[in-house]
């Protein structure tokens, strides 16, 4: 009859008269007394092995992620997001120490038109690239269009670095007892946990960080 497996290391070493099909396994080896009628369809991490005189129709063969693969690339994200968290904590004490009354100004403002800016933020974010690739493309303003497109990252840079001491200088005044300065190392190191911990909150995590990075660009 039919032989269906799922998982692990398969070794099929006997008679099947029907089709023959393993699901996510780690590897798959057909004995020398393996002997398959029917089809073979295999999904593993691993190619199929075939020993001598093991009889056996073509391979339906598609490789599988395995679990040792998920986890290095889960390592791989993770290590990134830290990365980059980093880096622009990086940033926004940059921002905070060469300008931190312009910064202050940036979050008071952030805060009281956040919705305001948000809405603005998005309509920059997709129309400046569509006015710099149209120049491109009617082949006039270039030094324009690069311009535009250096101040476009720039200013992401900026808004990313705004977000951290926003989001930061947020979460103070949730706890403090009183009003908190709005600009600090303090203000930046909670921006970035914040942003660390909500990257890897599926979907709604995301998307707070993309809203309050947005809110500070329009702004």
């Amino acid at each position: 009859g039919k032989l269906s497996v799922a998982g692990g290391v398969v070794v099929i070493n006997s008679k099947v008269s029907g089709p023959v099909v393993v699901r996510n396994a780690d590897s798959v080896t057909f004995g020398p007394k393996a002997e398959l009628a029917g089809s073979i369809t295999v999904r593993a991490s691993q190619k199929p092995v075939v020993k001598d005189g093991a009889k056996v129709n073509t391979i339906d063969y598609t490789q599988a992620v395995g679990r040792g693969d998920k986890a290095q690339w889960a390592g791989v994200v993770a290590y990134g997001i830290i990365v980059w968290i980093l880096a622009y904590l990086v940033l926004a004490l940059v921002v905070a120490w060469v300008a931190p009354r312009r910064s202050e100004s940036f979050i008071t403002q952030v805060r009281n038109r956040f919705w305001t800016n948000s809405a603005v933020g998005l309509g920059v974010l997709v129309v400046v690239p569509i006015i710099a690739v149209v120049l491109f493309i009617l082949q006039v303003g270039y030094q324009l269009a690069f311009l535009l497109l250096s101040g476009y990252v720039f200013a992401l840079f900026v808004a990313l670095a705004l977000a951290l001491l926003w989001t930061g200088n947020i979460v103070r005044r949730l706890f403090a007892k009183q009003v908190v300065d709005l600009v600090s190392w303090q203000t930046a190191v909670i921006g970035a946990l914040v942003f660390a911990v909500a990257a890897f909150i599926p979907v709604l995590g995301g998307l707070f960080c993309f809203v309050v990075v947005l809110a500070n660009f329009g702004q």
